[in-house]
């Protein structure tokens, strides 16, 4: 697992120690996840700064929210941040970085490893991306599912970019959705990626565990899209 998403777990997993001894349900928890990158290639370490470095806590309302995803749930938790790719420390990492990154199919969307995620997102034209993790735990605290969101902002190449890195790893793209529906299914069939690709955002989740019917999948994915939406247009 990506150090981000083990970063998430940890974070999570205290939330809900918290929780727990207060005795309330740890229903939406965003917290400021500036500590998420907080290594990067090397080419990204300008004097002017690190690429993906400005993270802030998520927007209330543009993300989902736990209970989203298993109502009526209480042992779940997020934590979700909200970063800039649009400044001159990106365009800096992006200017000196030898090649492309490689995309990684495993990881599920965006398809690259957290400690290059931000340049290579940068060089594909996206300019913020808002994250958020979400766990469900078993009364032993281990993990039952997980599901990450990811949306992206995306100026010039990106949207056309990102839906070739769908085909490439195997997503098959939905009839009569527009925009583009790609989802990509394991070897029982079942969904583990499904990503809404528009011309300005890419709305993206990825599952681990079960639980979750594919048509519930992709309803979530519907909603995450429709909240994704009421970003300003600029952001």
């Amino acid at each position: 697992m990506p150090r981000t998403r083990r970063l998430a777990r940890a974070v999570v997993f205290g939330l809900l120690a918290i929780a727990t001894a207060a005795a309330c349900t740890p229903d939406v928890v965003s917290v400021d996840a500036a500590s998420a990158s907080d290594s990067t290639s090397a080419s990204g370490r300008a004097a002017i700064g690190i690429c993906g470095d400005r993270q802030t806590a998520a927007e209330p309302g543009l993300l989902l929210n736990a209970h989203d995803i298993w109502p009526a749930v209480d042992d779940i938790g997020k934590v979700a941040s909200d970063m800039s790719l649009n400044d001159a420390a990106c365009r800096a990492a992006v200017a000196v970085a030898p090649e492309p990154e490689r995309i990684s199919c495993e990881l599920g969307f965006p398809w690259y490893a957290s400690d290059a995620l931000p340049i290579a997102l940068a060089r594909l034209g996206v300019t913020r991306v808002r994250e958020a993790e979400f766990l469900r735990v078993r009364p032993d605290r281990s993990v039952a599912a997980q599901v990450s969101e990811y949306v992206l902002t995306l100026s010039g190449s990106a949207a056309a970019q990102i839906e070739q890195a769908a085909v490439t790893c195997d997503g098959v793209q939905a009839r009569d959705a527009q925009p583009p529906v790609y989802t990509i299914r394991d070897d029982l069939n079942g969904i583990t990626v499904a990503v809404r690709i528009g011309y300005d955002t890419a709305v993206g989740l990825t599952y681990t565990g079960g639980g979750l019917s594919d048509a519930t999948k992709l309803a979530l994915l519907d909603k995450a899209a429709e909240l994704a939406s009421r970003a300003a247009p600029n952001g």
